[in-house]
């Protein structure tokens, strides 16, 4: 069983500035890449190693931190600051998107869609932990 726990005296950070963000949706019921149930607004998906070879898996590894410089607020307000790479987004990596952008996962009402949509994208940076 993986742990989605890091041992922070081990393990490495990484830090990236003036990346993309944006919000996703998916269907109820809907699994990860990684086969998990995404957690809505802590759930995030990253690009593939390899652009159009999801086999390659993803540029941070399941379970890596991501912590952004500052807090991103929803359209709705709620705080966000914490993120755990669980998917894997823009395989083709055809959206126009900076290499180590990463997408967190809005939710699947209607009302998320909405919102996911409100969000649009932003800039920031933030450190990876893994």
């Amino acid at each position: 069983m993986t742990s989605l726990f890091i041992d922070y005296a081990s393990a490495a950070s990484y830090t990236y500035l003036n990346q993309d963000v944006t919000a996703y949706t998916a269907p109820a019921g809907s699994l990860t890449y990684y086969g998990t149930t995404p957690q809505k607004y802590k759930t995030a998906a990253v690009h593939p190693k390899t652009c159009g070879s999801p086999s390659s898996g993803t540029i941070f590894p399941f379970g890596a931190v991501i912590k952004t410089s500052t807090v991103l607020k929803t359209p709705s307000g709620t705080s966000m600051q914490y993120f755990t790479v669980e998917d894997m987004g823009d395989v083709f990596c055809s959206r126009g998107l900076t290499r180590q952008w990463f997408d967190i996962y809005f939710g699947y009402t209607s009302s998320d869609i909405n919102q996911a949509n409100l969000f649009g994208i932003k800039t920031v940076s933030y450190t990876v932990t893994y």
